[in-house]
């Protein structure tokens, strides 16, 4: 406590001004804390910030209703959770983390399902593409064998045609007299 203003301090909250400014702040503080955040919260994930929280709180009502205390440190111990509260705590953590865990075999299921549609969707694509690519070689077969058979004929009608020409031309060249 600041001595310029310990006399002021004690006539308005005698004495016992720390039992006022601290102690009972505290326990109003830790309270409010309490209310305010899950068992989880309090006992795990924020209790580390609870000594800062705490002495910002006194520091911040003090400075104004009763100056001159000064807050220096506060240290809370960790809180001792009734029998039958932690256990209840530690079963539904339980049926907690086995939902978690089912939830997570579900999303595999599900992307394993997905996946097996994805894999059957591109073999029947494949099977589609080597059916067309089959078909198509297929009906080029066809048609290289029916050029085949229409183009036998045609081709001896060409040699024939081509025979005639020469025997004409060598008849014309005959028939040319010689200058």
């Amino acid at each position: 406590m600041d001595a310029s203003c310990r006399h002021d301090t004690i006539k308005n909250y005698t004495v016992d001004y720390d039992k006022t400014w601290i102690f009972d702040k505290i326990h109003h503080e830790i309270n409010q804390f309490c209310s305010s955040h899950t068992l989880q919260e309090v006992y795990i994930d924020l209790f580390d910030t609870l000594d800062e929280s705490l002495a910002m709180a006194l520091q911040r009502d003090a400075s104004v209703w009763a100056p001159g205390i000064e807050i220096i440190a506060v240290r809370v111990t960790k809180p001792r959770i009734p029998e039958q509260i932690r256990r209840n705590y530690e079963t539904m953590e339980a049926e907690k983390t086995k939902l978690l865990i089912a939830e997570q075999v579900q999303k595999v299921v599900e992307k394993e399902a997905e996946t097996e549609r994805k894999r059957s969707t591109i073999e029947a694509q494949m099977r589609a593409d080597v059916s067309k690519i089959t078909m198509e070689r297929r009906i080029l077969e066809k048609q290289v064998r029916s050029r085949a058979q229409f183009s036998a004929p045609f081709h001896h009608t060409l040699l024939i045609c081509e025979r005639c020409y020469r025997r004409i031309k060598r008849l014309q060249q005959s028939q040319i007299p010689c200058t």
